[in-house]
C-alpha cells in the first residue's frame, strides 16, 4: 500500500549564485555583518560595512576594492566598466561596488560629495583635478601624494603619484 505523505527530497542548491545567496541570508538575518547602505542620493549618509568615510576601515575597504578593480582594467573614453574605465568611470564602478552611488561625471561627482581642504584628505577620499576653472580629472586618494586613477590609454587605470598640485578633496557625506 502506497504512503499518502510527501516525499521530501534534499535541498539543492544548483549554483553558486544559490549558495552565495543562502549564505548572505544566513550571515545577514544573524547580524554578523553590516551591509553597505546604498544612499537614496548620490554620495549621501554613507556607510560602507559600518565605515564611516574619513576613517581608516573606510580607506581600507575602498582602496582594496579600487586596487582589485585595476588590476584587470584598462583605460577607454567613456568607459564605465566593469574592464573597461576612464577617471570617472572608474571612480564610479569602485564606489558602486561597494553600495555608494555617484554620478557618471567628474563634474557631477564633484557635486555629490562635501568640499574638505587638502589638510583634512584622507585615504579613500575623491581627489579632483582643476583646470581653468572646471574639473578636467577625478581620481580615489590612496595618501602621501598618491592616488588610484585611470589616466590615459597609456599610463592605463592603477597606483600612481599625484600629478598635479592643481586638486580639490571631497569626501563623501
Amino acid at each position: 500500500m502506497e504512503s499518502s505523505r510527501p516525499v521530501r527530497r534534499p535541498l539543492r542548491l544548483t549554483s553558486w549564485v544559490g549558495v552565495a545567496a543562502l549564505f548572505i541570508s544566513v550571515v545577514s538575518m544573524l547580524g554578523l555583518v553590516t551591509p553597505a547602505y546604498a544612499a537614496t542620493r548620490p554620495g549621501a549618509g554613507v556607510l560602507v560595512a559600518g565605515a564611516r568615510p574619513g576613517t581608516i576601515d573606510f580607506a581600507n575597504i575602498v582602496l582594496t576594492e579600487a586596487r582589485q578593480v585595476a588590476s584587470r582594467a584598462h583605460y577607454r573614453y567613456g568607459g564605465n566598466g566593469p574592464g573597461v574605465f576612464d577617471c570617472s568611470g572608474y571612480v564610479r564602478y569602485v564606489y558602486g561596488r561597494l553600495g555608494v552611488r555617484l554620478p557618471r561625471t567628474a563634474a557631477a561627482q564633484r557635486g555629490a560629495v562635501r568640499a574638505i581642504p587638502a589638510s583634512q584628505a584622507r585615504a579613500g577620499d575623491l581627489v579632483f583635478v582643476v583646470w581653468a576653472g572646471r574639473i578636467t580629472h577625478v581620481a580615489i586618494y590612496a595618501g602621501d601624494g598618491y592616488w588610484w586613477e585611470a589616466a590615459n590609454p597609456r599610463s592605463g587605470v592603477g597606483l600612481r603619484r599625484m600629478w598635479t598640485s592643481h586638486v580639490v578633496f571631497g569626501r563623501l557625506a
